[in-house]
């Protein structure tokens, strides 16, 4: 079985072709107003929000507990760290190790999943 593919180099247009022009009837776009940012950030807080507390509630009812909650703006993700416990073995293969500790004798592995919309960290011993 043969297969053919053919490649027709793009065509440029000269650097003082005039910009295409909106369609007649249609909207330009325009930069948002300051109510509008304030509307975007409002609903992304809430999202961050309901991600966050569908999160806690779902820890909480697997008997996980939560040690710190971490919710800032520069943050893609609010974090939540919480203590090692069997139900965080459900993650499975969205676990991820990002980092290692040695404390005297013992070493901790930190790990971290993604889950419901926020990053849940905890520390396991070796």
């Amino acid at each position: 079985m043969t297969a053919t593919i053919s490649y027709e180099p793009r065509r440029r247009s000269p650097a003082h072709a005039p910009r295409p022009q909106p369609k007649p009837g249609g909207k330009a776009r325009r930069a948002p107003t300051p109510s509008e940012r304030r509307t975007n950030r409002v609903y992304s807080i809430d999202a961050h929000l309901d991600h966050l507390r569908d999160c806690i509630h779902w820890l909480i009812y697997n008997g996980v507990a939560i040690e710190l909650v971490e919710l800032t703006q520069n943050q893609p993700v609010p974090f939540i760290y919480v203590t090692s416990a069997p139900a965080l073995t459900g993650f499975g293969d969205i676990t991820e190790a990002y980092g290692r500790l040695e404390v005297g004798n013992q070493v901790l592995i930190k790990l971290r999943a993604p889950w419901k919309g926020c990053m849940v960290l905890w520390e396991n011993k070796l």
